[in-house]
């Protein structure tokens, strides 16, 4: 398939003033990046920036915090000018704009993050993740395909540093003290149901995973899933190799496909160890849940139905016209709920289901629809 490139334009803010929860009812100060609009808003870790391999990308940052500040493109082929680096291009200072420039040529899983007092600055947090996909959901040319994606991003502070910021310390005074996926560690990571991978059996998921943080992480796999590793640091690993534990030290980003024939409720390790002593600090989980479905019931979206929001949080609402029936099933095909209503519906309430991914059988036909609740 034909690389659909264009051209992509994002705007962020340099903020100095986030706060952030890093555990429930616990905040911390943070520094970050957010999306330009009338109130911007600092983000641990920055927005997720998404871009289709051959685009043209100009990523503006106009600092609106107190000191100056840049975005360096980590891992991502740019020229001197657009890299970010003060010493070799140049630091946008309070009140100040630029635009950074570049070809999205390689697929991949990347970061940026500011370059300006680079250990006080990602401690602070002004650090986010950028992925490179393919129009034709393969993870390179002629590479394996994939069915869904999720993004983890490691990293980890040092709380007092956060909430007392003062000034430039070397890398190997930093002693983190909290560790965190995506933002989030504990309950909130486990629990969060954005972080969860909800895949159907025999479907392969790609993970793009990397370390921003200054722990070495260890991401080890159950036996339920297989993984296997594709892509590092933004290239192609010239023999893909199955993976039981991946290493991920500090900056390093791998691409990795996982999949299972089963139903699995299980889940990722995530270790976190000192890189100067190698001391274990710290574990997080990455929930797994794969499903399979009734063999009454086929893969195929119902024609003509649409059903909507999804993911639905309290009402589900169905486009075309009225629906007279309706079953759902968990993930592990039981059904769970139905609803027969001779006149039709034109909605239904969900609030007594527990939160999760769930199949929709319309009117008794032999589709049917994947909502996330």
């Amino acid at each position: 398939m034909a690389i659909s490139a264009q051209v992509q334009n994002v705007h962020l803010a340099a903020l100095m003033n986030g706060t952030h929860e890093i555990e429930d009812g616990v905040f911390t100060n943070i520094w970050g990046y957010g999306l330009w609009d009338q109130t911007p808003i600092a983000t641990l870790p920055a927005p997720l920036l998404i871009f289709q391999q051959g685009d043209s990308v100009e990523i503006q940052m106009t600092n609106v915090s107190p000191e100056s500040h840049t975005i360096h493109l980590h891992g991502l082929d740019v020229d001197q000018v657009n890299d970010g680096v003060p010493q070799t291009s140049f630091q946008v200072t309070p009140g100040g704009s630029t635009v950074y420039s570049f070809k999205a040529n390689e697929t991949g899983t990347f970061l940026y993050h500011c370059h300006v007092i680079t250990t006080l600055h990602l401690t602070m947090g002004m650090y986010g993740m950028i992925v490179v996909e393919r129009d034709d959901n393969t993870l390179f040319e002629n590479g394996p395909i994939y069915d869904d994606t999720y993004y983890y991003l490691a990293s980890d502070l040092e709380v007092e540093t956060n909430n007392f910021p003062t000034m430039a310390f070397p890398f190997h005074e930093i002693q983190p003290d909290h560790f965190m996926i995506n933002g989030s560690s504990g309950e909130m990571l486990f629990n969060g149901s954005e972080n969860v991978i909800e895949m159907e059996a025999g479907q392969k998921i790609a993970l793009r995973l990397g370390n921003i943080g200054y722990s070495k992480t260890e991401f080890i796999f159950p036996n339920s899933v297989n993984a296997t590793a594709y892509l590092s640091d933004g290239r192609v690993i010239p023999t893909p190799f199955e993976i039981d534990t991946l290493e991920v030290y500090p900056g390093e980003r791998y691409s990795v496909l996982i999949g299972t024939t089963e139903t699995v409720s299980d889940f990722i390790s995530v270790n976190y160890s000192n890189m100067e002593n190698g001391i274990y600090q710290a574990t997080n989980y990455i929930g797994i849940n794969s499903y399979t479905f009734p063999t009454s019931i086929v893969n195929v979206d119902n024609e003509g139905i649409g059903v909507y929001p999804n993911p639905v949080d309290q009402i589900l609402y169905f486009q075309a016209g009225t629906v007279k029936q309706i079953e759902i099933y968990n993930s592990k095909g039981v059904k769970v709920l139905e609803r027969y209503e001779p006149i039709g519906m034109s909605s239904l309430d969900i609030q007594e289901l527990a939160r999760g991914m769930y199949f929709l059988r319309i009117d008794g036909s032999n589709s049917k629809k994947i909502l996330k609740f």
